[in-house]
């Protein structure tokens, strides 16, 4: 069968892109801008071996939408979540098989949830929600976090 490869620049901005001219949207920033969310937080580091795969984007009504970018390496997925929605105020993925950890910044909490192996790291900014979901350990899924320059 016929292999796709997609491979991703990491320019000296942060910046990750998809180098796949088919994507409709190259990197973060572009698919924000595109819908007007140019203030969100966005991700700036993953580890090395991990390629942005694809990004997808969901709008709704007014400037609410939902948007999912996809990083996978051939040992697991990450998957970053931007959202604004009407109650945008409230930690929205809840099932877990241990107790979830509260970790505070200084402007707001982190939640770490643990759930059969896979980790996810949700917050909110005021504006919008955002969720961190992987493979990776712990200590791996706050730097990736801690990229996204938390405000």
């Amino acid at each position: 069968g016929e292999i796709l490869v997609r491979t991703f620049t990491w320019g000296s901005s942060g910046v990750l892109t998809i180098s796949d001219q088919m994507a409709e949207y190259a990197s973060l920033e572009e698919a924000l801008n595109s819908i007007g969310a140019t203030n969100a937080q966005k991700i700036t580091w993953i580890p090395e071996e991990y390629h942005l795969e694809s990004i997808d984007v969901r709008t709704g009504e007014q400037l609410e939408f939902e948007l999912w970018a996809f990083y996978r390496s051939e040992e697991g997925t990450i998957i970053f979540n931007i959202s604004r929605r009407e109650m945008n105020n409230e930690v929205y993925f809840t099932e877990k098989n241990e107790e979830s950890t509260l970790r505070e910044n200084s402007n707001y909490s982190l939640t770490v949830v643990e759930n059969n192996g896979w980790i996810d790291i949700q917050w909110f900014d005021g504006e919008y929600n955002y969720s961190l979901t992987g493979t990776e350990g712990v200590s791996t899924m706050e730097k990736i976090v801690q990229s996204a320059n938390l405000r």
